[in-house]
């Protein structure tokens, strides 16, 4: 990010060079940096006292104006001319060593991220299938629960429905002894009533049959009466026909 504003008069550097790392200073906040970030130096414009700086962890290259920054690694190479060729190249070194730094953390810092995201996702889902497999279980147990409450309760249903066909044999039975027990009392009854009829008409036989012995012993005793009288006759003829060979 580079902005371009209106220089003003030469202002002492205060020590900042190319390669030396800066800091912000306390209660700056601006939008591309705040305080404590840290970063290196790429460049300084003497003039419009400012310099270009790139923040560690972040690739672009950002504007800020030296009031702001404060040096906290100075360089240990000191003096004029050949020396500052040979550390100006090992600057340019560094600067590019750090450029490659800050260009390549951002894809490493991206890979990082996505490989902790995998790594969250994985234990999410870990912890997921974790719930999911104790919700199945217990929905596995009260399942098996039920499973064994319903054939309990089938089986006293059944149990119940046992003992109900039970008493209904058992009254169907004893309604069919009562019916048997109800046909015997009538036939008893038919019975008597029968034999107290036969009874009630035993006097009159009786007379009946004594009526009749006397009238057999009346017609025994003129048969007999009859059978003698013959009997005394021939008697008599058999004594006459006697008498008279005799004479």
């Amino acid at each position: 990010i580079v902005s371009h504003r209106p220089c003003r008069a030469p202002w002492p550097m205060s020590g900042f060079q190319v390669g030396y790392r800066v800091r912000v200073l306390r209660g700056r906040r601006f939008s591309d940096f705040k305080e404590r970030d840290e970063g290196v130096i790429l460049d300084i414009n003497e003039e419009c006292r400012n310099c270009t700086v790139v923040f560690d962890g972040r690739p672009e290259k950002i504007q800020v104006a030296l009031k702001h920054l404060r040096v906290i690694g100075q360089s240990t190479n000191g003096g004029n001319g050949a020396d500052a060729g040979a550390r100006s190249q090992k600057v340019v070194a560094k600067q590019i060593a750090e450029e490659m730094r800050l260009v390549d953390l951002p894809a490493v810092q991206a890979l990082d991220s996505e490989l902790q995201g995998l790594r969250n996702a994985l234990q999410s889902a870990q912890k997921k299938l974790t719930s999911y497999e104790a919700r199945d279980e217990k929905q596995a147990q009260e399942i098996l629960q039920l499973t064994r409450e319903l054939s309990s309760v089938k089986e006293e249903e059944l149990q119940a429905d046992l003992a109900v066909a039970r008493a209904e044999a058992a009254s169907q039975e004893m309604m069919a002894q009562v019916a048997l027990h109800r046909q015997e009392l009538a036939e008893e009854q038919r019975l008597t009533a029968f034999l107290r009829q036969q009874l009630e008409d035993v006097p009159q036989q009786e007379a009946k049959i004594l009526k009749e012995l006397e009238l057999l012993r009346s017609e025994y005793q003129a048969l007999a009466a009859k059978d003698s009288s013959q009997a005394w006759k021939s008697e008599a003829a058999a004594c006459e026909t006697l008498s008279a060979e005799m004479a």
